[in-house]
């Protein structure tokens, strides 16, 4: 049938947590079970929006246009309720749903994305959450994809089109019947095939987060935490707006890092051991996991094997170790293990630690673990 037209700085743990939700959903996608699809989970919102989504996640859209009250339509309006294969088939890419009719609701059991069942008010046609989704982009797809491509204005109906990540027309499906399942997933798996490797709604979320953090630890100078929450992004996705933005601002970062190993390693002289030494402390967590992490040990090691620095930097190597003590024992306290923490606490009491500033906090404020 053809229709004539349409009628803040956070603490460097905190970041690594962050950042390692990026294995995560790679873990997840490869393992456990997947919970599978009823129907079809149709794009609930504006085609510009869809579009737009469709580009950051390098994803193909599907729109499928049904004609109300057309007996092919009504055919293929039949063949898309509750679809399974075509739920299973089409979960990698946008699917917007077209149909210029409105229809009374029902209740219906669904399953949710956690695999609990739960009874909700749908189109009773459509089993979509409500008429409006799809009805909004009747006409935004006539104008767009029929309207500017045809002389005549003639539109196809029942149709699908596949469309890549760039909103190209990759396929139109139609003639004169409803495109079969495997004409649609045939044609959208050629659209992958072209476009490359996705992301899913969840990992573009947290891609968008990790630019968003990585950004402002640019702007704040941090150039370790923006390394890291670049890297995420690049754990995700190489390619498209983001995963451009984070190879080139994480090589950025990765520079401005380099020259504050070299500038501290320029203070590894007996007049300034301590502040040279500190700096390349700190680095050893903050590069953690870097391309730097390795030239940092070294720096370390022909510190401590400097015959100039030797005797300062096994002093300092005895402070800092009392300061980790110190951190590990608070951190064990803010967890109510003070079993674990007073442990801790009386080690740096000991021979070893006794004259570090750390042990002299410990006598300060745990004055009932000092033997008397």
């Amino acid at each position: 049938m053809s229709s004539k037209g349409p009628l803040h700085l956070v603490p460097l743990l905190v970041l690594a947590g962050c950042i390692l939700c990026a294995p995560a959903i790679a873990q997840r996608k490869g393992k456990g079970k997947e919970v599978r699809l009823d129907r079809v989970a149709y794009f609930d919102g504006r085609l510009a929006e869809a579009q737009k989504q469709a580009r950051e996640r390098n994803v193909p859209i599907v729109i499928l246009a049904v004609l109300e009250g057309e007996e092919a339509s009504d055919r293929f309006r039949d063949q898309l309720r509750d679809n399974r294969t075509l739920a299973q088939g089409a979960r990698g890419a946008i699917v917007v749903l077209v149909n210029n009719g409105t229809h009374e609701t029902k209740k219906l059991k669904v399953k949710g994305a956690d695999g609990k069942s739960k009874t909700v008010e749908v189109c009773e046609q459509y089993h979509t959450p409500s008429c409006e989704v799809h009805q909004r982009n009747w006409d935004g797809v006539y104008q767009e994809y029929v309207a500017t491509k045809s002389e005549d204005g003639r539109w196809d109906l029942p149709s699908a089109y596949i469309l890549s990540p760039k909103n190209e027309i990759a396929k139109v499906l139609y003639d004169a019947q409803p495109p079969s399942d495997s004409e649609i997933l045939a044609a959208l798996r050629d659209a992958q095939r072209a476009a490359g490797p996705g992301i899913t709604l969840e990992e573009l979320r947290l891609v968008q987060k990790l630019t968003a953090d990585g950004q402002l630890m640019m702007r704040a100078k941090g150039w370790a935490d923006a390394y890291r929450h670049y890297s995420g992004v690049l754990g995700i996705v190489a390619t498209g707006k983001y995963g451009e933005e984070a190879e080139r601002e994480s090589k950025a970062a990765l520079e401005w890092m380099r020259k504050d190993l070299d500038a501290a390693a320029a203070l590894l002289t007996p007049e300034s051991v301590r502040e040279g030494y500190t700096k390349l402390h700190e680095m050893t967590r903050a590069y953690a996991g870097s391309p730097l992490e390795k030239p940092v040990a070294d720096a370390l090691k022909s510190a401590a094997r400097n015959p100039e620095l030797k005797e300062a930097v096994a002093a300092l190597k005895v402070e800092f170790a009392a300061e980790d003590l110190w951190e590990d024992a608070q951190e064990l306290l803010r967890k109510g293990d003070d079993k674990g923490a007073k442990k801790l606490l009386r080690k740096i009491l000991g021979k070893r630690y006794a004259a570090t500033p750390a042990a002299e906090r410990v006598r300060t404020q745990h004055p009932e673990l000092v033997k008397k």
